[in-house]
């Protein structure tokens, strides 16, 4: 159920946000981390399960917004995310 959700977003919702953001920003300005926010949380929910997956996806959609940091950042191997 998880991966079908996670892929209707990439196939659908990931485009239309994709040429959202061009309208709004300007061309070159992309997803902030890598992975995309959507690849982050497939794999969250596929490593930590439901309850930490969702957990660890909504902490690094806060993270989100034009004052926050970009570049890379990996779903954590341990039980308790990365503070920065």
């Amino acid at each position: 159920m998880i991966r079908l959700f996670f892929s209707i977003y990439h196939k659908v919702f990931s485009p239309f946000f994709h040429a959202l953001s061009l309208f709004f920003v300007g061309p070159g300005q992309g997803c902030r981390f890598y992975p995309t926010c959507g690849h982050y949380g497939e794999e969250a929910f596929e490593k930590h399960g439901i309850c930490r997956g969702l957990y660890l996806t909504l902490i690094r959609l806060s993270r989100c917004h034009p004052w926050g940091k970009k570049g890379v950042d990996w779903v954590p191997e341990n039980a308790k995310p990365q503070k920065r």
